[in-house]
């Protein structure tokens, strides 16, 4: 039989490094390549399978418990409560500090670090791929929300109506949302309608299906205008958004230089130095 010390080898040297990449797939240079041209263009970008499984059903274990235990609240607008005589939005919410003793603190504060180091990827990529009025935008970033874990109920079919993140001038730059709901079908509802850029444009550009584990990222004012459809099975999500200013109004937190940089800005550097080499090169991933 196989020695243990001859188990943690193979472990150590092959199997391991495998799942690592797998994990973190996005940090892939040529994956960084379109989906800088996708922010560019489309002014959003997905990103399926963004955290290690173990770690996103984390934060969809503490989003289910908060609901089920109701300590959520009804989510407000700054916009007022009500449109067309129902409700702007139907969502429960809990903001969860990120460094906190809080049960959720520890699994939201491994999401928002992925988060930065998807932005700071993005930027370097820009910057090297000569995008650099993007990479400076990028690199504005500096304030990060509390995390806000949510549930669309489906009894009441809670939707939010068409809206955009920024409409208030309250300083968001970047929105990201984490989709958390295993075995979402066509049917479930709660997509995310997204519209052509504009306040009062109503041309659709793409629903996107809240599966678990994915990612979108996107600008957080009129160029990404969206809404949420109607729940038919409980939908839930965690988002975080990124500033480029401090607002009093928000319980923000400032992310210092080497939050997002750092050995990950190390790391993705080589990445996209590598990234002409021969096919098969290997990529190691953000630590």
């Amino acid at each position: 039989p196989v020695t243990a010390e001859e188990a943690s080898e193979l472990e150590s040297e092959y199997f391991m490094p495998l799942r690592t990449m797998r994990e973190k797939w996005w940090w892939n240079p040529m994956a960084m390549e379109v989906m800088v041209r996708q922010l560019e263009e489309q002014s959003f970008v997905l990103i399926d399978d963004f955290l290690p499984e173990d770690q996103a059903l984390e934060v969809r274990a503490c989003n289910e418990q908060y609901y089920r235990s109701q300590v959520m609240e009804v989510g407000a607008t700054a916009g007022g409560s009500n449109r067309v005589g129902l409700p702007h939005r139907g969502d429960h919410v809990k903001w969860v500090k990120l460094n906190s003793s809080e049960p959720a603190s520890q699994a939201v504060g491994n999401y928002a670090e992925s988060i930065e180091a998807a932005i700071d990827g993005l930027r370097q990529c820009a910057e090297q791929s000569g995008k650099l009025e993007m990479a400076k935008v990028l690199e504005s970033v500096r304030w990060r929300s509390e995390a806000m874990l949510t549930c669309y109920p489906a009894e009441s079919r809670a939707r939010y109506f068409r809206h955009t993140d920024n409409s208030s001038g309250n300083g968001r730059l970047l929105t990201a949302i984490l989709y958390l709901n295993d075995g979402w079908q066509p049917g479930d509802g709660g997509e995310l309608r997204l519209f052509h850029r504009g306040e009062e444009n109503l041309k659709v550009k793409m629903e996107v299906q809240p599966i678990f584990n994915r990612l979108i990222l996107f600008w957080s004012d009129d160029r990404v205008p969206h809404e949420v459809l109607s729940a038919c099975k409980d939908r839930y999500a965690c988002t975080v958004w990124y500033y480029d200013g401090f607002n009093s109004s928000y319980p923000l937190t400032e992310i210092a230089t080497g939050d997002s940089t750092g050995s990950t800005s190390a790391a993705l550097a080589a990445a996209l130095a590598a990234s002409s080499a021969p096919f098969g090169a290997v990529v190691p991933p953000p630590p």
